[in-house]
C-alpha cells in the first residue's frame, strides 16, 4: 500500500483528476501533499483518515501503513507484523462496536 495508490483511490471515486485538487479538497497546500508523494514527510493520520473517506476505504490499513511509512528499523517491522496478521483474518473492529 502506498500514498500514491491511496491518492489514485480518492481520483477514481471522487472524480477528482489532481493533486491540486486533492489538496484543496482537504484544505491543504499542493507543497505539502507533493512532501509527501517525495518522502520529504508524511501525512497526518487525521489527513489518511481524511483521504480514506473520500477514497471510501477504510481507515485502519492505510493508518498501519502510514506508520510504516514513518518509522525505520524494528518499528517498521513490526507494522509490517501487524498488517500480515490483520489480512490473514477479518478485522476485529467491527465486531467490538
Amino acid at each position: 500500500m502506498t500514498l500514491d495508490e491511496l491518492l489514485n483511490r480518492v481520483k477514481a471515486v471522487t472524480g477528482l483528476t489532481s493533486n491540486r485538487q486533492i489538496a484543496q479538497r482537504l484544505d491543504i497546500s499542493p507543497n505539502n501533499l507533493s512532501s509527501w508523494k517525495r518522502g520529504i514527510c508524511h501525512p497526518s493520520d487525521d489527513t489518511v483518515m481524511a483521504l480514506c473517506n473520500l477514497a471510501g476505504e477504510p481507515p485502519e490499513p492505510w493508518l498501519i501503513a502510514l506508520n510504516q511509512w514513518r518509522n525505520t528499523g524494528p518499528t517498521r517491522q513490526v507494522y509490517r507484523n501487524i498488517e500480515r496478521a490483520l489480512n490473514q483474518r477479518p478485522f476485529p473492529l467491527e465486531a467490538a462496536e
